[in-house]
């Protein structure tokens, strides 16, 4: 019978409370993206746990910045004055994410200058993931959150998201600088187009031109009118030759979206680049109008390795009611369209005469498509 051992040895102690293991065993690095999933407002209050915890929120990877929902308008004055020491306090500690909530805000200079303040600090806290949901008083007059000319620059490998209502300077263009963009979704309502610098990491890209942007001519539906005085024929501040088109050139996947009453586009053909990545394009009806389809024409000849393409025409959203597919006669394939090219969608809500024009226009490049693979349009 082997000897028997000192009660205690060999055995570690027991943690205190019973076994239970404390959170302040965990190492700052993992309290800090703890810290992160809380509101901004509660990560400060965790400072009064311990003394360990008194600096722990200068350091959370994310910031979530938010009104409390309990008096709304009283919360958001006062949420003013913590996040301004907030970011006073936590200096320039990397964020991977930072969201702004922002509720009852006025659209005078000093809630405007406020959030353009945050938002320049939050960059240079090098930050990964800006969102940004901004409400306004009911009173206010035009209840939109205009960008000022401060620079976007995303850090490497990242994904941009610019949607839903916020207008754009009209006599300076937002330069969007983002090399390392991976993703990139943009949505302009009004105001004029941002300009895109080079990305040669980008994937994959949404963009879509409201009717209401600041981009647009009453004399020329090309930008080509004959006064040299129009910004928007003839350029704004902040336009060096293509605005959009330049800057997406690299992408794998695009997905181009715009009001026929807008020429951005139409204007960045001028000097087409080379869509030397691109495999799937999407577009809708603007690329088809007018009926002479010069803007299709030129982009499918800009794209050498195109492999998918998919028209949505005069309708919204992924669904629609009629769905057609089609690939091209290796017989009768206009040289315009890529060699590679093997699959053509189209979508409408009814094949009405300018789904006709499109179709017809489809078959002068060799492209036949079918609807319900049982009738061929080949017109």
């Amino acid at each position: 019978m082997p000897p028997m051992r000192e009660a205690g040895k060999g055995r570690r102690a027991a943690p205190p409370g019973g076994g239970r293991v404390s959170i302040d065993v965990l190492p700052d690095e993992v309290l800090h993206h703890v810290l992160s999933f809380l509101l901004a407002q509660e990560a400060v209050r965790m400072c009064v746990l311990a003394r360990r915890w008194r600096h722990l929120w200068r350091y959370t990877t994310g910031l979530r910045i938010s009104g409390s929902a309990e008096n709304e308008a009283v919360s958001a004055k006062k949420l003013r004055g913590f996040v301004d020491h907030l970011f006073l306090l936590r200096g320039g500690s990397p964020l991977d994410m930072c969201q702004f909530t922002l509720l009852h805000i006025n659209d005078d200079n000093d809630d405007m200058c406020r959030i353009h303040r945050w938002i320049r600090h939050v960059q240079l806290c090098r930050v990964r993931v800006l969102s940004l949901d901004i409400r306004f008083n009911m009173d206010c007059w035009s209840r939109r959150f205009y960008m000022d000319d401060l620079p976007l620059t995303p850090t490497p490998e990242e994904s941009l998201s610019i949607t839903g209502y916020c207008g754009f300077n009209v006599d300076h263009r937002i330069h969007v600088y983002a090399p390392n963009l991976v993703s990139l979704w943009l949505e302009v309502f009004y105001g004029g187009v941002p300009f895109l610098d080079r990305m040669p990491s980008l994937v994959e890209a949404v963009v879509r031109i409201d009717g209401m942007d600041g981009d647009f001519c009453h004399h020329a539906d090309s930008g080509d009118c004959e006064d040299k005085d129009c910004p928007s024929c003839y350029g704004v501040d902040g336009d060096t030759g293509c605005v959009l088109l330049q800057g997406l050139s690299e992408a794998q996947s695009l997905v181009l979206i715009s009001d026929t009453k807008t020429f951005i586009f139409r204007r960045d053909l001028k000097c087409c680049p080379i869509f030397s990545n691109l495999k799937a394009l999407s577009l809708n009806e603007y690329w088809c109008v007018p009926d002479d389809f010069n803007a299709l024409t030129c982009i499918l000849e800009h794209s050498p390795v195109l492999e998918k393409l998919t028209l949505q025409l005069f309708c919204e959203g992924p669904k629609s009611n009629v769905q057609m597919k089609g690939s091209p006669d290796p017989t009768e394939r206009s040289n315009v369209i890529s060699e590679l090219l093997k699959t053509v969608e189209v979508k409408c809500e009814v094949v009405d005469y300018k789904v006709l024009n499109v179709l017809k226009f489809l078959n002068k490049l060799g492209i036949f498509v079918t609807q319900n693979v049982c009738s061929t349009f080949k017109l």
